[in-house]
C-alpha cells in the first residue's frame, strides 16, 4: 500500500503531508474492509503491486490540502432478506350463493 501511495503521490505531485493523509485514509478503509474485494482493488500478482483502487477520489481544498475518499460502489447483485416463506393464501370458504326464492302467489 505504501508503494501505491508513493507512486500516486509522484504521479499527481502530492506533498508529504498529502501522502500521509492518503495512506491513513487507505489504512482506515482497509480496517473497514472496503479494500478486500477484487472488484475494488486491481492487483498485479507478478509485479506485486496495486495498480488501481476503484472509487478512490481526491479533492483539492481551498487551503491547498487534498482530501481523499473512497466512494461506495453499489453492487449489482440483489440480496434477499430473511423473510418468512411466501405462501399462497387459501381461498376463503364460500358457500354457494342461493338465488332468492320467488314467492308464488297462492291461488284461491
Amino acid at each position: 500500500m505504501r508503494k501505491f501511495v508513493e507512486e500516486e503521490a509522484e504521479r499527481f505531485h502530492f506533498s508529504e503531508e498529502d501522502q500521509t493523509t492518503m495512506f491513513q485514509m487507505l489504512e482506515r478503509a482497509l480496517d473497514k474492509k472496503q479494500l478486500n474485494s477484487k472488484s475494488v482493488v486491481t492487483y498485479d500478482v507478478e509485479q506485486q503491486k496495486i495498480l488501481e483502487i476503484k472509487g478512490l477520489v481526491f479533492h483539492k481544498q481551498a487551503d491547498g490540502k487534498i482530501a481523499f475518499q473512497i466512494t461506495e460502489r453499489k453492487a449489482n447483485t440483489v440480496r434477499r432478506s430473511k423473510q418468512e416463506p411466501k405462501t399462497v393464501p387459501s381461498a376463503p370458504a364460500t358457500q354457494p350463493q342461493q338465488e332468492p326464492k320467488q314467492e308464488t302467489p297462492i291461488e284461491q
